[in-house]
């Protein structure tokens, strides 16, 4: 029986759709690699970050740098490090579940994510070219998500320390960690 690397390559893949419960992800494609094996080499890369919008089935690979000019997720990692991993692979996960609202978000445009990002490059943070009223670039960008993921967390004083749960998956042998921030009660 031959080894197949192409094959093998798209069982994984497919493998981490399933696990995420998606159904498409986008990642800025460089020409020069294979599509499945950019992929893994950037699951394998701890310097990236893959964005999970649970309503619309689809994950976004980024590098660290695109994901930190979303307050968002800079505010989620850096102040409650609540993202997860999985299968041994190094890539931070953010999820953004069914409690979303994302009814206004494009999906077609959110498929070209990197393109989007590449058209809003010149400002400081991706919403800044909806706030200059540049309507050009309208086409091209989903306002709505940006506004969405540029929204600064109020960080809540005395909040204890996230907490690490692993979970065990006999299905498939392999771990998921995840680094969850405490509940914050009210007095």
């Amino acid at each position: 029986m031959e080894h197949n690397p192409k094959s093998n390559k798209l069982k994984k893949y497919n493998k981490i759709l399933k696990k995420l419960n998606i159904s498409h992800i986008v990642i800025d494609c460089d020409p020069y690699n294979h599509f499945h094996t950019q992929f893994l080499n950037e699951m394998n890369n701890e310097n990236m970050f893959l964005l999970v919008i649970k309503n619309m089935s689809l994950g976004i690979i980024m590098n660290k740098n695109t994901a930190f000019r979303f307050d968002y997720i800079k505010n989620i990692v850096n102040t409650y490090s609540s993202y997860k991993t999985i299968f041994n692979y190094k890539i931070k996960i953010i999820e953004l579940d069914e409690n979303w609202d994302t009814l206004n978000w494009n999906y077609d445009i959110l498929k070209r994510f990197h393109y989007m990002i590449q058209v809003t490059e010149k400002y400081r943070k991706p919403i800044d070219v909806y706030k200059n009223n540049y309507s050009g670039m309208y086409v091209n960008i989903d306002p709505y998500f940006l506004e969405a993921l540029c929204w600064t967390i109020p960080v809540i004083e005395n909040i204890s320390p996230p907490v690490q749960t692993s979970v065990h998956d006999d299905m498939s042998f392999n771990n998921e960690t995840y680094l969850e921030p405490m509940p914050y009660f009210m007095n």
